[in-house]
């Protein structure tokens, strides 16, 4: 099978969760199948093969790139509009539809590209399933409402070519079912994966059953910003005076000064910036317990999944994605988002070792719902549903 995937970004270009899911997903689909990458590069077009998988990057020319260049409110209006029809981009990806010949176009994130592809790709008989990872399309512009809201009806109007429609979690399958896009697509929930390795996720809890140190380690890895909570988070350690428990904050953003505020007034928190993968590994190893306080719906809560992988319970927020994860694997605890009261009263249940020590087996019962596999299997499954329905038609 020979499968596009459409996506803003691709490695090594990662903003978020998404590029990392979706390098995950690729590579593991290239396994077994024929795949290629379709991208806006962050510099002049061009080819390369990472992994088995060929990514193709197309210049943005007059669309500048948010997450690689500063961007006033013009140019943000002004992105948005090239969007609506991204002449140049269209062109370019027809010509690597020409050339691959795609059995199947799995379309992600497409801001900077245009929603217009769905209809030049259904035009060319190819069949499309479109995987929801952000809130984009239903409001392109959030401080502009105005043009917001013709933009997504513009979407909307678009997303009509979509055969089927994905998304990590219930949350966001009903949240487009709402706005009543994707009208002639079929909804499936696919979850996101890690890899897993049992056997070295066994080794990892054998370990730390065995620990009976007093000390809990508590780690947050992130966006230093308001909507993951972490002003909540600081508040509600601040609060605890328990010299056994101490706080690790791996990540950058806005709120950075907030945290060396709070450092210089508490010796228990510690402070280690933007890690690599290696380094950020290491961090969730040395920890006990990872605390992910979001207080926005998240799409899937990608992090969560990261943590229990290496034997972290996990302290949520009841919001979207993070909920239906801690709910399903039942490797950790929720809390109502907006209450530090109720995150402070977590935080201190999961300072007994022996509380920590309940969740163990859950997480290495279920956490092989989330693996590469299972998802790999899933979107197989509906693309080759999809070919059985075109050879009928």
């Amino acid at each position: 099978m020979k499968i596009l995937i459409v996506n803003i970004y691709y490695f090594p270009n990662v903003v978020g969760g998404a590029e990392n899911s979706i390098k995950l997903l690729a590579e593991n689909l290239a396994k077994d199948n024929e795949v290629s990458v379709f991208c806006a590069a962050t510099g002049i077009s061009n080819k390369e093969t990472i992994n088995g998988v060929d990514v193709y990057r197309c210049r943005s020319d007059q669309y500048k790139l948010p997450h690689f260049n500063d961007v006033n409110l013009f140019e943000k209006v002004r992105n948005k509009l090239l969007e609506l029809k991204n002449h140049s981009m269209i062109v370019e990806y027809l010509k690597i539809v020409d050339s691959f010949k795609p059995d199947i176009v799995h379309t992600n994130n497409l801001y900077g590209l245009s929603s217009e592809l769905w209809k030049v790709t259904k035009e060319k008989g190819i069949p499309i399933v479109h995987t929801l990872r952000d809130y984009e399309i239903f409001n392109p512009l959030p401080n502009q409402i105005h043009i917001s809201r013709i933009m997504s009806e513009y979407i909307k109007e678009k997303s009509k070519y979509v055969d089927i429609l994905t998304a990590p979690s219930k949350y966001m399958v009903n949240y487009a079912k709402e706005a009543s896009f994707f009208s002639n697509a079929k909804f499936e929930v696919i979850p996101n994966a890690v890899e897993v390795d049992i056997d070295e996720i066994r080794n990892i809890i054998d370990t730390r059953m065995l620990n009976d140190e007093p000390n809990v380690h508590y780690l947050y890895a992130g966006m230093l910003s308001k909507h993951k909570g972490l002003d909540i988070l600081l508040r509600a350690f601040s609060q605890i005076h328990n010299d056994s428990i101490d706080l690790t904050i791996c990540g950058a953003g806005k709120l950075e000064p907030l945290v060396k505020e709070y450092l210089k007034r508490d010796s228990r928190i510690k402070f280690r910036g933007q890690l690599g993968n290696e380094q950020l590994v290491g961090e969730y190893k040395s920890a006990d317990v990872l605390i992910v306080p979001s207080q926005w719906n998240e799409p899937f809560g990608r992090v969560v999944i990261e943590g229990n992988k290496f034997g972290l319970p996990v302290i949520g927020s009841n919001k979207g994605g993070i909920k239906e994860i801690v709910d399903s694997i039942q490797g950790g605890i929720l809390f109502q988002s907006e209450s530090v009261e109720d995150l402070v009263n977590s935080i201190v249940y999961l300072s007994n070792r022996n509380n920590i020590k309940l969740y163990y087996n859950n997480i290495l019962e279920k956490i092989q719902k989330y693996s590469i596999e299972k998802q790999v299997n899933s979107f197989v499954f509906l693309y080759r549903e999809l070919l059985m329905k075109a050879e009928k038609i």
